[in-house]
């Protein structure tokens, strides 16, 4: 039991509390104030129809309609918004909230491992741009990530101390993770994995480890039954071939959402780590498939359903990655310590300049739009809205527009003006302005640039 005994074991000093705490409350000053500053997207805008002015069953209902998606995250963006009032802040928050639990997490999962330094653990793991990217986000990633990361801590206690209560808590972790984020299980499977192959722990431990998974498991099938009849007609068309020559180089490039330069420098890092002897080599194969299995098992999941391969979808391995990064740079940093700061600087450097680059990339403003469709339909206009879920958002910022709507067949005689929306371009909006040219409307303006796009046809 000496190598278990190595995973509780805390080598951290009062410094290094202290700095992972400033860390960490820096993190949450700035996460924090950078919610509201960009504009909410399409899929953010999807997430708040089911979530605004809903009673608890029919939340759950929408929560349903969303292929693989689960209710715990539309729950809790209801009782942001509900307790302060609707805004692009108030939407985020529970995703940010998580992200900063989830940066607590690191540090005791850093402390845990031995890391001399769990503050750099936490600002390696803080600024991968993937991670920050859904802690600005009104999504269920971010939420899904933090429950992973406790129910790791919550394993590792399990192992220490092998009892029902420790177990039951692991098992709450991974069915409430199941609940919020499907894909969070994967982390938990990573776990059952490990301690089916570690021949030194006690039977007891394997034993409470697999109930705990397989009851998690039981404990989701009835949101499967239930689910699983909306999920199949809502899929994305044409998305079930995944496997083709350019997914590795794919997951290479976005695994951390830094490109491939921020990859190349966090698995050298990572590789590092896996020579170190900051990790004993119990603890190095549980990280390593961490960091594994989660991936593979969303591509078999991907390819079975028919759904499109998503980054976001593997946003779990995460952790393992930072953590086994910074076992690399103590690694390099007992010989040749201006080696290790150098490499630290690049990746956090690389990673911050991902991150300020996704405030200045064009962004779909799908409020903007909305304001300006409704100020040409109080002009005379009238409002052609594709796709449906399209026109829905829209009604969501504007109600008023239910009476400006036309569908794609209708009698445009009555109209001086049309106002056609459109995501992207794609064969719908070809054949909405060909059909409307047809019927007369000669003159085109674009009158927002998008995305989406806002163009005004008029006779």
């Amino acid at each position: 039991m000496d190598i278990e005994r190595r995973v509780s074991g805390r080598i951290n000093t009062d410094g290094q509390s202290k700095a992972s705490v400033i860390v960490i409350a820096a993190y949450a000053l700035l996460t924090l104030a950078l919610l509201p500053r960009l504009s909410l997207w399409l899929d953010e805008s999807i997430d708040l129809l089911g979530t605004q002015n809903a009673s608890f069953g029919s939340i759950v209902e929408y929560a349903s309609t969303n292929p693989g998606g689960a209710p715990v995250w539309y729950l809790t963006q209801a009782l942001a918004t509900t307790l302060l009032g609707y805004s692009t802040f108030a939407a985020r928050l529970p995703a940010c909230l998580a992200s900063i639990l989830s940066c607590c997490g690191i540090a005791l999962l850093a402390r845990r491992l031995g890391a001399r330094w769990p503050a750099l653990c936490v600002a390696v793991f803080a600024t991968f741009p993937l991670q920050f990217r859904y802690a600005l986000e009104g999504r269920p990633y971010a939420e899904g990530l933090c429950l992973s990361i406790w129910a790791t801590l919550a394993f590792l206690r399990l192992i220490e101390n092998p009892v029902w209560r420790n177990a039951v808590w692991y098992w709450a972790l991974i069915l409430v993770g199941l609940y919020t984020q499907p894909f969070s299980v994967f982390i938990a499977v990573a776990h059952t994995m490990w301690a089916l192959g570690n021949g030194r722990l006690p039977p007891k431990v394997r034993v409470l480890t697999v109930g705990a998974l397989s009851l998690a498991g039981a404990g989701f099938v009835p949101w499967l039954v239930y689910a699983r009849r909306n999920w199949k007609g809502n899929l994305p068309a044409g998305a079930a071939h995944i496997w083709h020559p350019g997914l590795l180089a794919m997951l290479l490039r976005e695994c951390l959402g830094g490109g491939y330069l921020l990859t190349g420098l966090v698995m050298v890092a990572v590789l590092l780590g896996v020579r170190s002897q900051t990790l004993s080599t119990s603890m190095k194969k549980l990280m390593g498939l961490m960091a594994l299995v989660p991936v593979v098992l969303a591509l078999l999941a991907d390819s079975w359903s028919g759904y499109f391969v998503a980054i976001r979808q593997m946003i779990f391995i995460l952790p393992s990655l930072a953590l086994l990064a910074c076992a690399g740079l103590e690694h390099v940093a007992k010989t040749k310590s201006g080696r290790r700061a150098a490499l630290a600087a690049a990746v956090v450097t690389v990673s911050l300049t991902h991150d300020v680059r996704w405030f200045f990339k064009p962004r779909e403003d799908w409020k903007k739009a909305s304001d300006v469709t409704s100020q040409s339909a109080r002009a005379g206009a009238c409002a052609v809205l594709a796709p449906e879920r399209t026109a829905q958002i829209f009604l969501f910022y504007h109600p008023g527009l239910i009476r400006d709507l036309y569908g794609e067949g209708a009698d445009f005689s009555a109209c001086s003006g049309v106002v056609v929306v459109m995501p992207d371009a794609s064969p719908d909006w070809t054949n909405s302005i060909k059909r409307l040219t047809e019927a007369g409307f000669r003159r085109s303006r674009v009158v927002f640039a998008g995305p989406p796009t806002v163009r005004l046809l008029s006779r």
